[in-house]
């Protein structure tokens, strides 16, 4: 029997299409709040005896997990044989270690939530850092899916002297796969590092006061660089790691 989907709200449009390209059956729900913050839930499509699968991102976690959770036991007193997750983006993934004493170890705690409501999960390019595998957290079955060779191909063939830009320095795996799987080689700069082929750049706090950040955890500092053109347009606040493709190796005159 196929699979049911049923879209949190604002998740209409890929619940749809995994729907489409799972041979799969969209469910209709009814999640909204009451005047006083709590959810009401209702699941709209027989579930009995099939698979349930719930899709929604969990880009603020704090507001959407609760009805997500109502959701899927509502499908599995609904009688639901199994009750999966497609969630793109997994949060609390980033706090997978007790870096000061009393700190919570957030990923493990949410991922324990998620066993609680959940019988398997899939994510997009989980933040995984010192947990290498999604299997290493989940006690139930867990996959990540790759986006970098997509979006590598849509770069490819839609822009011209691509600039990638990573919000911090570990950032660089995800960054550095979409390079990678573009036509040209792209690189990341460390300040403390000189570019191939030049002297160490200098700061470039008189134009570009933005592009230089300090890494707290590693004490490093990565500014925004170029190709033969120098830089284009100034880059965001947040820029800590910088990739281009077709990277020559000099730096931009800001940085010389």
């Amino acid at each position: 029997m196929s699979p049911v989907l049923f879209p949190l709200p604002g998740n209409e449009r890929m619940a749809a299409a995994l729907a489409d390209g799972l041979k799969g059956m969209g469910g209709r729900i009814d999640v909204r709040r009451f005047p006083d913050g709590d959810s009401y839930v209702r699941i709209d499509t027989t579930v009995s005896d099939r698979t349930v699968i719930l899709v929604c991102t969990l880009d603020r976690p704090d507001e959407k997990f609760l009805q997500l959770s109502l959701v899927a036991a509502t499908a599995r007193d609904l009688g639901a044989a199994q009750v999966g997750l497609v969630c793109p983006y997994l949060p609390y993934m980033r706090q997978d270690a007790r870096f000061r004493p009393g700190e919570a170890i957030s990923s493990r705690y949410f991922a324990h939530l998620l066993e609680v409501s959940f019988d398997w999960l899939v994510t997009v390019d989980p933040h995984l850092h010192r947990i290498h595998s999604l299997n290493q957290l989940f006690a139930i079955p867990a996959a990540a899916v790759h986006a970098a060779p997509y979006l590598a191909d849509w770069i490819r063939n839609n822009v011209e002297n691509p600039l990638l830009i990573g919000p911090d320095s570990e950032s660089e795996q995800w960054v550095g796969s979409v390079v990678g799987g573009c036509t040209r080689a792209g690189g990341l700069h460390d300040s403390r590092k000189s570019p191939p082929g030049r002297s160490r750049c200098r700061s470039v706090d008189a134009q570009y006061r933005r592009c230089r950040r300090t890494d707290a955890g590693i004490g490093r500092r990565y500014h925004f660089y170029g190709s033969d053109n120098g830089c284009r347009d100034s880059p965001p606040s947040s820029a800590w790691v910088v990739l281009r493709a077709g990277m020559r190796g000099r730096a931009c005159d800001f940085c010389r």
